[in-house]
C-alpha cells in the first residue's frame, strides 16, 4: 500500500484482507497502540471504522522461499502488527479516500464524521482526519444500523456510500503521548459535516457519548493491547487513561476553544493494484 506509513495489504487465515501497519515502519510501538485504542473507541461510540485486528506474522511465513525474495528490501519481524480490515476483496471492491462534494450527500453515515471530529478533539489528534468511502446498496444487511442516520428511507435500487475513519496514529500527540494546549491547534468542523443535517442537537449527542465513556471500558481496551507493545510503556499508558477520562468530562472546553482549523483531506488511496 502507498502512503507515509508504508502499510501492506495481506489476507489472513479468516479469509479477510487487512491493511497492516508494521512495527518496523512506525515510530515505535506507541503508534500501534494509538491505532488500536482509537479504532476501538470509535467502535464503542458507534462510529464507523475498519475492524481493528492484531495480525500475527509467523517466522515460517517470513522465511518461506517465495516471501524471502519478496521481502528482500523490507525489514519485517515475526510477531503482532496492527491491522485494519479492508472492506471487501481488493480485486472487486472500489475504495476511495475522497468524494466530490456532489456525492457527499449520498454518504449514509455522514454524521459519523461529526462524531469523529469530536473524538479527535478528545484524543488530542494533531493531524487531519482521514477517511475512506466505499459503495453499498441500500438493501445490504450491514446498512440496517446506518439507515436511521439519514433520517429517511433508503431506496433499495439506489447505491450509497459508507464512510469509515482511518489513520489514527497522531492521537495523543503521536508517539509523544501528551496533549497539546487545546487552544493552539487541532481538527475542527469542516464543510463535509456542517450541512443542514448536522444540527447542534446531534453534536450534543456525540459529546454526551464521550462524556459518558466509562473508566471500565477504557481499562478493558487498554488491557487488550498486546504486552509486547506495552512493555516499557505501562506507567505512561496508565497516566494517559487518567488524562482521557478527565478530558471526557471537559468536552465543552475541549470543543469550543479557538483552535486553528485542520481540514478533512484524503488519506492514502487504497488501490486494487497496490502492494
Amino acid at each position: 500500500m502507498r502512503g507515509p506509513s508504508r502499510t501492506v495489504l495481506v489476507q489472513a487465515e479468516d479469509s479477510a484482507y487487512y491493511v497492516v501497519k508494521l512495527r518496523e515502519d512506525q515510530r515505535g510501538p506507541r503508534i500501534l497502540i494509538n491505532e488500536y485504542i482509537a479504532s476501538s473507541i470509535f467502535q464503542e461510540l458507534g462510529i464507523a471504522t475498519p475492524v481493528p485486528a492484531f495480525v500475527e506474522i509467523p517466522e515460517t511465513f517470513l522465511t518461506s522461499p517465495g516471501m524471502k525474495a519478496a521481502l528482500e528490501k523490507r525489514r519485517i519481524t515475526a510477531g503482532l502488527h496492527f491491522g485494519s480490515r479492508f472492506p471487501g476483496v481488493p480485486d472487486r471492491a472500489a475504495v476511495w479516500d475522497v468524494l466530490p462534494a456532489t456525492l457527499m450527500p449520498r454518504v449514509v453515515n455522514l454524521n459519523h464524521l461529526t462524531g469523529a471530529l469530536l473524538v479527535d478533539r478528545w484524543l488530542g489528534k494533531t493531524d487531519r482526519r482521514h477517511a475512506i468511502f466505499f459503495r453499498v446498496a441500500a438493501d445490504v444487511p450491514s446498512l440496517c444500523l446506518l439507515k436511521g442516520d439519514r433520517g429517511e428511507a433508503l431506496q433499495g435500487s439506489e447505491r450509497y456510500f459508507v464512510c469509515q475513519m482511518v489513520d489514527n496514529k497522531s492521537i495523543f500527540g503521536g508517539e509523544r503521548w501528551e496533549f497539546q494546549d487545546i487552544g493552539q491547534s487541532g481538527p475542527v468542523y469542516t464543510d463535509h459535516c456542517t450541512d443542514s443535517r448536522q444540527s447542534s442537537v446531534e453534536v450534543e449527542l456525540w459529546k454526551h457519548k464521550i462524556r459518558n465513556f466509562s473508566e471500565g471500558t477504557l481499562h478493558r481496551l487498554r488491557s487488550q493491547v498486546p504486552s509486547q507493545w506495552v512493555k516499557g510503556h505501562e506507567k505512561a499508558l496508565e497516566s494517559l487513561q487518567a488524562d482521557l477520562l478527565k478530558r471526557a468530562g471537559e468536552m465543552d472546553a475541549v470543543t469550543t476553544s479557538g483552535r486553528k482549523p485542520i481540514a478533512v483531506v484524503p488519506s492514502a488511496t487504497l488501490r486494487n493494484d497496490s502492494c
